[in-house]
């Protein structure tokens, strides 16, 4: 199995690519495509991707963030891993390449180059921004695009759900309004990604401090007497952003994601998260127990966006 790697080097607005059209034999025959190549012997991807484009564009790469990995099958040729990295932090002059001419093109244009039917459906990804992708293309004799799959990620099922929750409510006709703490305004932003979120969505407030939380409504005994790490602190939070946006759905978020907090020892513990939904005369709060051992504070943050999610579907459907 064959080994590869590409890199798309962003510089504001643009990416840089190569129009392979200078070697007859090229298999990316005037084809677009990203600087990289083949992993040699005892070389790690990585080692290959600054190589390559340093070969390729005399461009020194500093660092790459890896993006995806694609899986090439083919009837034609070699199965192939490729590693996809993209990186904003390079230096050099940039110089042709005797494999094909290296262009600055504007992010907004890149779709509409010849590109491999498969390279459109990791670059679309790139595009977007999306944290990590992991893609398998199949291609015939002919080199058609016969099948294709997409693993579907953790943040592509979390914002599938809130998609189907700006639908559900804007065919109920029903309003929602959140305050955040643990998951600092992530939720607000899943709905409103969406479009026709503005038809459903009142407004969002990040209150990240115990005094933002009391200022907007949470009660200062609720907080003293169950901390502000609670089920009931999170579903005041529900009900007070619900009542200063009159909305139909408040939705309040709060808990421990790294240290624990010194005023509050007993009960902010990590992975330790609280969430709660009102709907109209309806609610309910839980506890999360979320693993937070090598895991990012953004997959945090989507476990308990998924929890929200469920709890509104729950409640309104």
């Amino acid at each position: 199995m064959k080994v590869s790697t590409v890199c798309y080097l962003m510089m504001d607005d643009y990416y840089i690519m190569m129009l392979r059209n200078k070697k007859e034999d090229d298999p990316n025959k005037d084809k677009w495509i990203g600087l990289g190549g083949k992993c040699e012997e005892n070389e790690s991807p990585v080692e290959c991707i600054i190589r390559e484009v340093k070969e390729e564009a005399g461009i020194t790469v500093n660092s790459v963030k890896l993006r995806g990995i694609v899986t090439f099958i083919s009837e034609k040729f070699e199965t192939e891993v490729m590693f996809v990295y993209s990186s904003d932090d390079f230096t050099g002059i940039l110089k042709q390449s005797d494999e094909g001419t290296i262009y600055k093109i504007k992010k907004s244009n890149i779709l509409s180059l010849n590109l491999w039917e498969g390279d459109r459906i990791f670059v679309e990804k790139l595009l977007k921004n999306e944290d990590f992708f992991n893609v398998t293309l199949k291609y015939d004799s002919e080199d058609r695009l016969a099948d294709s799959f997409v693993e579907v990620t953790e943040e592509e099922a979390v914002r599938a759900k809130y998609a189907t929750i700006v639908s559900m409510l804007k065919e109920k006709g029903l309003h929602a309004a959140s305050m955040e703490s643990i998951t600092g305004g992530l939720i607000a932003s899943l709905i409103t990604d969406n479009e026709g979120s503005s038809d459903v969505f009142y407004g969002g407030m990040t209150t990240y401090s115990t005094g933002a939380k009391i200022k907007y409504g949470v009660n200062p005994q609720t907080i003293s007497e169950k901390s502000v790490y609670s089920k009931e602190v999170a579903l005041e939070m529900a009900c007070a952003v619900k009542a200063d946006f009159a909305s139909d759905i408040g939705i309040g978020t709060t808990g421990t994601a790294g240290n624990p907090d010194p005023m509050y020892p007993e009960t902010s513990k990590c992975g330790e998260v609280y969430a709660a939904v009102v709907a109209g005369t309806q609610s309910k709060a839980v506890k999360l127990d979320i693993p937070y051992k090598n895991i990012s504070r953004n997959f945090m943050k989507l476990k308990i966006a998924e929890a929200v999610a469920d709890m509104i579907t729950e409640l309104c459907l």
